[in-house]
């Protein structure tokens, strides 16, 4: 799907819901929506900005690592 036809897309689903919902409702749906873009768009950021910084300064262990490392806590080798 190339641009013009993502945006044609969601055009295409704004108007839908649009008619078929409850314009009481409407608003509340704008909301969500813009929340989960801006949600989105800021975890993105902050991967990209941040990357493996965050496990570093809290002492997490990377997904990889905590599987071997449980098996060595717990004896499995």
């Amino acid at each position: 799907m190339n641009s013009c036809e993502l945006v044609t897309f969601v055009s295409s689903i704004a108007c839908a819901l649009f008619q078929c919902c409850n314009k009481e409702d409407l608003p509340v749906m704008a909301a969500i929506f813009t929340q989960l873009g801006d949600s989105l768009a800021t975890m993105l950021a902050h991967e990209e900005a941040c990357g493996d910084k965050e496990s570093e300064l809290t002492g997490s262990i990377p997904p990889q690592a905590s599987e071997d490392s449980s098996d060595i806590a717990l004896g499995q080798d």
